[in-house]
């Protein structure tokens, strides 16, 4: 799981700037929202409907998390 979770944050990371600190560096997940988050992917590869609602969930989430970090800038 650990690994799967480093895929994703190795996604987020190239996506933001490179003078901006990674979300993990400002605020990191707690253990228990990181497992819901890894249980929910994990869950969505064997339900095409769920593994949809899923992806528009992450979408969003990513969009806010971005929106957030960008206002956070100076």
């Amino acid at each position: 799981m650990d690994e799967v979770w480093r895929k994703l944050s190795g996604i987020l990371k190239d996506r933001e700037p490179a003078s901006q600190p990674s979300r993990e560096e400002m605020e990191p997940l707690p253990p228990k929202k990181k497992m819901a988050l890894l249980l929910m992917v994990s869950q969505s590869e064997s339900e095409p409907t769920v593994q949809r609602q899923n992806l528009r969930q992450a979408r969003a989430h990513t969009k806010t998390m971005l929106a957030n970090a960008l206002h956070r800038s100076p």
